[in-house]
């Protein structure tokens, strides 16, 4: 449509009191929204009135059109209201915790065409829920226009052993119109009781870390309340010098933690190289939601022992024959860490031998120290290898005990081991004619000892086929 000219005229009393502006183009199917003041007299109240639309446009091939339209209408009471709709309730905070004070808060929006005034809240609940505060509030001259809202809030309790669920509560709220006609409106609201939760327990599975080196610290979470927790999020914090390299924080969305249940949260842990040993104390906080959405936390003040490194190095090893059928092990440790070892203890084997230990004291950084410890070794004639396996046991500052250990290939400096580790040991008296005729005699009793039990298994088989068949499924 093109120029499209509108009339609208209202019957004896009634006054319109703007038009609809001459439209140029009208499109089809795009609506053109207008609003018209009219002028309803007294005496039409809740009565029916008809408005006559006239109008006339031109098509799009230059024809002129025209066409009317009754427009019906219905004049209601001078306030406008519908009783009992006017307000619509929403609820902002209904739930909260038992044995605690809380509060809840309603939002009520004025779903009517025309403005509320001064309304009074008044709220009511079931039991076992009590209303501390702001049972009933009154906003005396207050307006609410058309779509406006206003917040209502009351405090609220539950006695400590109470249930939690869902409790029932009535909102009646009185108000008055711009002529001062009063309503009533009652609107049921629902409160939510939730047992309180402050339920986790923090455990310290491993926290020490070393300075200058990648340290990873573990944490228990464990749900020691009575009732499930849900969604639980770990975050860990550190003081200056200490940094979480990977997963500060964790979470474990959807996740239902039952009584008794936990979780392990681990986190990277790294210190610059210049950071003092000690204690430090972090920040660890647990955070989770309740079955109906309550969200807690709880934090706790775990302990973490920084420690300086301890890396021993063996240098210059090597094996002596001694007295009798042992060797002796001598080198030097150097610890390239940046802590002392205290109470060091070197223990070696030889060969996987019976092992010998030496007391060594304490070993500062980049300070060498000797060592020699006396080891049992029987070698076979000629040797003159031997693997040694030396295993160091010592303390850091803080009294934890640890281990490091070495195992080499060294060779044996002096006599030669096949002097030394005959069997027997030298100076035995063993003569070499004698030993053959000992290892001829011991082989002969072994391949006899052999040729019999072959003979008693075959019976013992014979024998005991039938008794196998009814012991078959016993193991």
């Amino acid at each position: 449509m093109t120029r499209l000219d509108t009339t609208i005229a209202a019957s004896s009393g009634f006054s319109v009191l703007n038009q609809v502006p001459v439209i140029n183009v009208l499109d089809a199917n795009v609506p053109f929204n207008v609003t018209i003041k009219v002028f309803v007299p007294s005496t039409a109240t809740d009565s029916a009135v008809t408005l006559i639309l006239t109008f006339s446009y031109t098509d799009p091939y230059g024809t002129s059109q025209a066409g009317s339209q009754s427009l019906g209408f219905y004049t209601a009471s001078t306030s406008g209201l519908s009783t009992g709709s006017a307000l619509s309730v929403a609820s902002s905070a209904s739930s909260f915790i038992a044995g605690e004070v809380s509060a809840i808060s309603f939002t009520v929006t004025n779903a009517s065409p025309q403005p509320v005034v001064s309304p009074t809240f008044s709220l009511s609940v079931s039991s076992p829920v009590v209303i501390i505060a702001n049972s009933s509030v009154s906003l005396a001259n207050k307006v609410i226009a058309p779509g406006a809202k206003v917040g209502y809030e009351a405090t609220v309790s539950a006695p400590s052993g109470s249930g939690g669920g869902s409790y029932s509560g009535t909102l009646t709220i009185s108000y008055s119109d711009q002529y001062s006609n009063t309503y009533t409106q009652s609107v049921p609201v629902t409160l939510e009781v939730a047992v309180p939760i402050r339920q986790v327990s923090e455990t310290s599975l491993s926290s020490v870390v070393m300075i200058g080196t990648p340290s990873t610290v573990r944490y228990r979470i464990t749900n020691t309340g009575n009732v499930p927790i849900y969604s639980p999020s770990i975050s860990l914090s550190l003081p200056s010098g200490l940094a979480v390299s990977t997963n500060s924080t964790y979470t474990r969305t959807g996740l239902e933690l039952l009584p008794g249940q936990a979780i392990v949260y681990s986190a990277n842990v790294t210190s610059g190289p210049k950071t003092s040993e000690g204690a430090y104390t972090g920040t660890l906080v647990a955070s989770f939601s309740d079955q109906y959405g309550n969200q807690y936390s709880q934090t706790f003040s775990p302990g973490l022992v920084l420690v300086g490194g301890i890396v021993l190095v063996v240098q210059d090893l090597s094996a002596t024959p001694a007295s009798g059928d042992t060797l002796t092990v001598s080198g030097t440790l150097l610890n390239e860490g940046q802590a002392s070892a205290y109470y060091l203890r070197v223990t070696g084997s030889a060969s996987g031998g019976a092992p010998g230990s030496t007391y060594v004291g304490e070993v500062d950084p980049n300070t060498p120290v000797p060592f020699s410890v006396t080891v049992p070794y029987r070698a076979t004639s000629g040797t003159s290898a031997v693997d040694l396996t030396l295993v160091s046991n010592y303390l850091n500052d803080y009294g934890q005990s640890l281990s490091s250990k070495y195992a080499t290939t060294a060779s044996v400096q002096g006599t030669s081991l096949g002097s030394i580790g005959s069997l027997g040991g030298q100076g035995s008296g063993f003569s070499s004619s004698a030993t053959d005729l000992i290892r001829y005699v011991v082989l002969g009793v072994m391949l006899v000892a052999v040729v019999a039990g072959v003979i008693y298994v075959r019976r013992s088989r014979a024998s005991g086929k039938e008794s196998r068949k009814a012991k078959s499924d016993v193991i």
